[in-house]
C-alpha cells in the first residue's frame, strides 16, 4: 500500500511541476494549491515540500510557493515592463498616415 501512495505522490509532484513550468509566475499558498488540485492537506504539503527540497520551488516571505528560478524574460515588474507591441505593425500592416 505504501508503494502505491508513493507512486501517487510522485505522479502529483510531476503534475504540479508541470503547472509551474506552464505558468512560471504562479504564486500559490499551500491552501490555494490544495484547493486548485483537490488534494488533502498532508499530501499537498508533501508534494510542495518535495519540490522545495529539489529547489524547483521556494517559499516567499508571505508563504507562497513560487518557481525558484524564473526565466529573465518573465521578470518584468512595474516601470521595467517593456512597452506594449503595436500588433498592427508587427503583423505587417502599414502604419496609419495623416
Amino acid at each position: 500500500m505504501t508503494n502505491q501512495i508513493d507512486s501517487i505522490a510522485t505522479a502529483w509532484v510531476e503534475i504540479v511541476r508541470g503547472e509551474y513550468l506552464e505558468m512560471p509566475c504562479l504564486r500559490l499558498t499551500q491552501a490555494e494549491a490544495r484547493r486548485l488540485w483537490g488534494l488533502d492537506d498532508g499530501v499537498c504539503a508533501r508534494i510542495l515540500t518535495a519540490l522545495v527540497d529539489e529547489r524547483f520551488l521556494r517559499i516567499t516571505g508571505d508563504g507562497r510557493y513560487v518557481r525558484a528560478v524564473v526565466p529573465d524574460r518573465l521578470r518584468h515588474h512595474g516601470a521595467e515592463r517593456p512597452p506594449p507591441v503595436d500588433r498592427r505593425q508587427s503583423a505587417g500592416a502599414r502604419p496609419e498616415s495623416d
